[in-house]
């Protein structure tokens, strides 16, 4: 099965041929119907780096403030709605993409007294907003990584259970953004253990992949 890495490529040359016309809101809607058909079948198709961090990636690269626009948009805006011209800008800010590495994790291990808290806020959500546990109930993690990416692109949150990636928090800029962030949502006492150097990427491997 070939991942969205090796379909790009085979656009890349024929864009016509795949898309009508050279286009980037064409593939962004091409990329869209391509996820949906796996999703719908209930086949994942993981890639490294995870494609869906390349929102907040062209935000990086453009210095937006933040993603909700999306890369296609973003890039289109950038190139004054030149849909050519940003469909050949989409392939070389991919690349720059593609190399993107985690350079650092931490591990924190969600304590007793870390998912009693978690459960406090929870509950107090629900008194908040008049939530009955029906409608508003999460998975609790077991553990979260906090991954740090090269080219200073910062921090994502990847929340664990029983070995499997149960959620993937958005980006932060900087070490103790993240950490505050954790910190908000699960107390300030936290277990955390930096991975070693050699192990990081083989980590971010298993948990994107799933091996």
């Amino acid at each position: 099965m070939e991942d969205i890495y090796q379909l790009l490529d085979k656009i890349k040359p024929r864009p016509g041929m795949y898309l009508g016309k050279g286009s980037i809101s064409a593939l962004a809607q091409f990329i869209g119907g391509y996820d949906y058909a796996f999703h719908s079948l209930g086949i994942d198709n993981p890639e490294m780096p995870p494609f869906h961090m390349f929102h907040e990636w062209a935000a990086h690269r453009f210095n937006w403030y933040e993603a909700t626009a999306g890369w296609s948009h973003i890039i289109l805006q950038e190139y004054e709605g030149n849909e050519a011209r940003a469909l050949e800008v989409f392939y070389q800010v991919l690349e720059d993409f593609k190399r993107l590495i985690p350079i650092a994790i931490t591990k924190v291990s969600i304590q007793p007294e870390n998912r009693a808290f978690y459960e406090a806020r929870q509950a107090e959500t629900r008194q908040l907003f008049k939530l009955n546990s029906d409608e508003y109930t999460s998975v609790i993690p077991d553990t979260l990584f906090l991954i740090e990416f090269s080219d200073l692109f910062g921090y994502y949150i990847y929340e664990v259970k029983n070995d499997k990636v149960i959620s993937i928090d958005r980006r932060y800029k900087t070490k103790e953004e993240v950490v505050k962030r954790v910190k908000a949502g699960f107390g300030e006492n936290l277990y955390m253990v930096e991975i070693a150097r050699d192990e990081v990427e083989r980590l971010l491997e298993k948990l994107v992949m799933g091996t």
